[in-house]
């Protein structure tokens, strides 16, 4: 049989020790708040993140393949084809389930005319700009579904599909940091944009010899979206854009930026390769 042994231990050791033991406690506590883990985030801000969809005009027929980036605080929705000649950017207002969206669409027009002297062919680029009412819902982390009319008599819906894979990596401005450019058929750089350590971002285009200068910022790092502005000089007129970007980094590809940005009368899409 074991005998018990009673041990007398001042009240003032054991408290000592008590609280050495919680101080213990919350140093590793401390330490685990520290680690960056990138799979403990917090309650998602739904419907914001990157989506991919369709975008359906029951008036015209045409369906096209678009992408769509939404943040949290700011409430922009800004939905585009990667080949940038469709851009539709607004705000968005959502009370779960519900979702609505008021936006300005711009459609790259190209119009080719003969020039009077020489015959050649001349080719000229505009936007064409109208606007966009859209309502629906959304589902968290999952789908939004809209069904959109516009100022110009078009109407059809709006599906999209939430990329987990895109969305859910920490942000993380030093990876950014670089030379990005935009290369023509033959492989040749002709935009340039450095971006620095804190995103700060320069460039240039060789063919308009237009310059650009701009910033992407965290809005929250626990997701791969970053707010983008970005003024562009071309001789003595400046347009500036504000809008969103992502770092594209799936598994076995090589890294890219994408990114969209709209002004009151203009709007780009780009998607940049590291050079």
């Amino acid at each position: 049989m074991i005998r018990r042994q009673d041990v007398s231990v001042p009240c003032c050791k054991l408290l000592a020790a008590a609280l050495l033991a919680l101080s213990g406690l919350t140093a590793c506590g401390s330490q685990m708040d520290s680690i960056d883990n990138p799979d403990t985030r917090p309650v998602s801000q739904a419907p914001a993140g990157i989506y991919e969809g369709r975008l359906s005009s029951t008036k015209t027929g045409v369906t096209q393949d678009v992408v769509a980036f939404l943040d949290s605080d700011k409430k922009r929705f800004l939905v585009f084809t990667e080949d940038g000649k469709l851009v539709a950017g607004g705000l968005y207002t959502a009370t779960s389930p519900s979702l609505s969206w008021t936006a300005k669409v711009y459609r790259k027009v190209i119009t080719t005319t003969k020039d009077p002297v020489t015959g050649a062919d001349v080719t000229t680029t505009s936007t064409d700009v109208t606007t966009l009412q859209g309502q629906g819902g959304f589902e968290p982390e999952k789908s939004i579904q809209l069904t959109y009319t516009t100022s110009d008599n078009d109407f059809g819906s709006l599906t999209l599909a939430y990329s987990k894979l895109r969305y859910e990596q920490r942000s993380n401005l030093a990876s950014l940091a670089g030379i990005w450019g935009i290369e023509d058929e033959f492989g040749l750089a002709t935009t340039r944009y450095t971006i620095s350590q804190d995103g700060q971002i320069t460039g240039s285009d060789d063919k308009t010899k237009c310059t650009y200068q701009g910033s992407l910022t965290i809005i929250d790092l626990h997701y791969n979206l970053y707010r983008l502005s970005l003024s562009e000089l071309c001789g003595n007129t400046t347009i500036s854009t504000i809008g969103l970007a992502t770092l594209n980094q799936a598994p076995n590809t090589t890294e890219t930026i994408q990114g969209v940005a709209i002004a009151s009368d203009s709007a780009v899409a780009f998607l940049l390769d590291p050079l």
